[in-house]
């Protein structure tokens, strides 16, 4: 992982509110390997090398209006209902070199661009608990297709409330399934997430 950036903003207006969130994330990774060989019976070896270097960025943007239907000192549900972008750009590089004197190496690389729009629907929300139901537990779900054959997301976790403030620590999953055409045909990303809000 070189970087990634996850910020999230939400707004209500009595049973109505908008939210947005946006990932960005840059991963590389680089592969060697070296294979040993003979010629001629063992009177001449030879080694080959080969080098792989894979670098990805990619950009996921989620956009929804919401609409709060259950609200109660324990439980928050909002449904939404909105788009994602998603935006990636994975690029390859390759080397191949043989120790023979005479035998040149190989190198090359590529790289493609795709971006799809896709209409979502899901459920985000929270269950307070504990003294002055101070921890929740965090969740979202959504669903959604478009240019992707079917894509969807969710994540969960623990939370905490201080005053204005909130301590977050997550696990989002992320899927995107494509047409067999497209350049890519399916990608998820999943990890674990911390956070801090300040709601006003």
């Amino acid at each position: 992982l070189e970087f990634a950036m996850m910020g999230m903003f939400e707004a209500h207006n009595g049973r109505w509110g908008v939210y947005t969130d946006l990932l960005y994330l840059n991963v590389s990774g680089s592969k060697s390997a070296t294979r040993d060989f003979t010629i001629g019976g063992g009177a001449l070896p030879g080694a080959v090398t080969g080098d792989l270097g894979l670098d990805l960025k990619g950009t996921i943007w989620t956009l929804a209006g919401e609409y709060r239907i259950v609200a109660d000192p324990a439980w928050t549900v909002d449904a939404l209902a909105g788009a994602r972008m998603f935006s990636v750009k994975p690029a390859i590089d390759w080397s191949i070199s043989a120790s023979l004197p005479g035998v040149p190496g190989r190198s090359g690389g590529d790289e493609v661009r795709q971006t799809s729009w896709d209409a979502i629907v899901g459920v985000k929300g929270r269950y307070a608990f504990g003294a002055n139901r101070a921890w929740y537990v965090p969740f979202y779900a959504d669903v959604g297709t478009g240019n992707s054959d079917l894509t969807w997301q969710v994540a969960a976790g623990i939370g905490y409330n201080h005053k204005n403030w909130t301590f977050n620590a997550l696990w989002r999953y992320l899927d995107y399934n494509f047409d067999a055409g497209e350049a890519i045909k399916d990608m998820s990303f999943n990890g674990p997430m911390l956070g801090v809000g300040y709601r006003w």
